[in-house]
């Protein structure tokens, strides 16, 4: 079952700020006693919330002032490459990742979102080579450790993936995703067994994600146990989507 088994799973995978209320207004309020210290910050916070909810394009538009305001914050910076990123505009992360790299060359955040991006574009070895930096640079940084499983899976080098997760997993060990990227690397490798074992442990705890619980109805998909596969998908999907599912898993399960 190895090779076709993970040839299947790799086909099926294939502004806003909140303002606190206010009791009453006062008569007299002061100004801020630094005006552009007090921009910074509010402009921080709305990119942040903004990436929190989802708003890509207004992270985006945030660090994107908070930079060109000063090419020195590097945290606005990250931030910026990340959005962009999300957005898919792969090669604008790229340009602007480089650009902000030229002044600041070992910076490992910036490194890390360069390979990510890199990743995304479809630069997989040369983003292998770029996490790989950046994970010298910071060796604690899990997420860049991630990311090059990803890029070693997306390479069919599913072994090193499987080190590498395990590596970052050793940093974070409570990282769902990371569980999940390892489970889904041995699944491409032809583990499907160990795969699935791997996420069924984890489905039986609260911090089971339903993005967790959909990846395990795939891969008891793909092994032809549709009672499993069903009962995982009623978790999280309406019925008629579960019905949907349940009829391309049948058509999965016969092609086996």
């Amino acid at each position: 079952m190895g090779k076709q088994a993970g040839t299947r799973v790799a086909v099926a995978f294939a502004a806003t700020v909140a303002l606190a209320a206010c009791d009453a207004l006062t008569p007299f309020t002061q100004p801020p006693a630094n005006p552009r210290a007090a921009i910074v910050k509010t402009l921080r916070e709305a990119a942040k919330l903004s990436q929190q909810s989802n708003d890509h394009s207004g992270a985006v538009n945030f660090y994107r002032n908070l930079y060109e305001r000063d090419p020195a914050d590097l945290e606005a910076a990250a931030g910026y490459v990340r959005n962009l990123r999300y957005l898919g505009a792969h090669g604008q992360a790229i340009e602007v990742a480089i650009d902000v790299l030229k002044r600041a060359p070992d910076h490992p955040a910036i490194v890390a979102e360069l390979g990510k991006a890199q990743l995304a574009a479809g630069q997989g070895l040369t983003a292998l080579d770029t996490l790989a930096r950046a994970i010298e640079l910071d060796p604690k940084d899990w997420r860049a450790r991630s990311a090059l499983g990803i890029g070693f899976d997306l390479m069919g080098n599913h072994a090193r993936a499987q080190q590498t997760y395990e590596a970052a997993l050793a940093i974070a060990a409570n990282e769902l995703s990371l569980v999940n990227n390892l489970a889904l690397s041995r699944a491409l490798g032809g583990d499907i067994e160990g795969a699935i074992a791997r996420l069924e442990a984890v489905v039986q705890t609260p911090r089971a994600s339903a993005h967790v619980r959909q990846n395990l109805a795939l891969l008891h998909a793909i092994q032809g146990n549709l009672a499993r596969t069903e009962a995982l998908l009623r978790r999280d999907l309406p019925p008629d989507v579960v019905q949907s599912n349940l009829a391309y898993y049948r058509a999965l399960a016969t092609a086996r």
